[in-house]
């Protein structure tokens, strides 16, 4: 992790900064570009939003799904002011931006996690899985520019919402395939599939034509150039790389970027470059 942000953490809060960089590693060079003084919260912005993500996506029951999203919910209703708070809520409050945002915002937040944590309809189409994800993607975009006093562009929650259906993708890549349905029922049927089995190896032939079908409906339902803070910025680009490298070599069964590669893809979204 990066040292300037990785000094200003409790070593507990920065636990879970690992973990969420252990899941989008190339975040990591996303963090260099965010001004030093906003690196830290933005290390614990995005450890929140994968702690969510988790809560969201991974439990097998949506019961589950729900209680610990309400767990959160309240967490961040009391922020650092409970004696008992989660380190990583204690961590995010302790910054000036994050007291500013007002409780409702919060709260919407939660509420739009535990919609989708808890929607287990298969999408019919990519259209129809990017708009279950809409109001979650607008609660991100939403805080997102109040935390670092960006200005978002148009296209940030639909960016956001494609960058959600590839994260779990990524994990079910790694072989974590999540409760929350993610191939469109479209798709499925283009390829003759009931499921889509991403975490079987090897893909064969039928498995690595979806995916590569996938990743590239994803691709072209990415907005072109995303605006507003470094981190928007730099996961707009990152998504865009991914999802072209996934599309090109399916069979090769990955989604990561090289380390040289990512820290190329920051630098230029970061200067508003393609």
């Amino acid at each position: 992790m990066i040292a300037s942000a990785a000094t200003m953490l409790t070593p507990q809060a920065r636990s879970f900064v690992d973990k969420w960089l252990v899941q989008e590693p190339e975040m990591e060079f996303a963090l260099l570009f965010v001004p030093a003084p906003a690196r830290a919260l933005a290390a614990c912005w995005g450890a929140l939003q994968n702690e969510l993500f988790d809560a969201m996506s991974q439990p097998r029951d949506a019961g589950v799904a729900q209680v610990k999203l309400a767990w959160w919910g309240e967490a961040l209703a009391r922020g650092a002011g409970d004696a008992a708070a989660h380190p990583l809520v204690r961590a995010l409050f302790g910054h000036a931006a994050v007291g500013r945002v007002p409780a409702d915002d919060w709260r919407t937040l939660v509420h739009a996690a535990l919609q989708l944590g808890t929607h287990d309809a298969t999408p019919v189409d990519v259209p129809d899985a990017l708009r279950v994800r809409t109001a979650y993607a607008e609660a991100i975009v939403d805080l997102d520019a109040q935390l670092f006093a960006a200005t978002p562009s148009n296209g940030a929650a639909a960016a956001v919402s494609v960058g959600l259906l590839l994260r779990q993708l990524r994990a079910a890549l790694r072989g974590r395939a999540a409760r929350v349905p993610v191939v469109p029922l479209q798709l499925l049927a283009r390829h003759g599939r009931r499921a889509a089995a991403f975490d079987a190896r090897p893909l064969d032939a039928a498995g690595a034509s979806l995916l590569a079908d996938f990743a590239r409906a994803l691709e072209t339902s990415l907005p072109h150039g995303v605006g507003g803070s470094a981190m928007l910025r730099c996961r707009g680009r990152f998504d865009g790389r991914l999802l072209r490298a996934i599309a090109a070599r399916p069979a090769a069964e990955s989604a990561e970027l090289s380390r040289w590669n990512a820290l190329w893809t920051a630098w230029r979204a970061a200067r508003g470059g393609g």
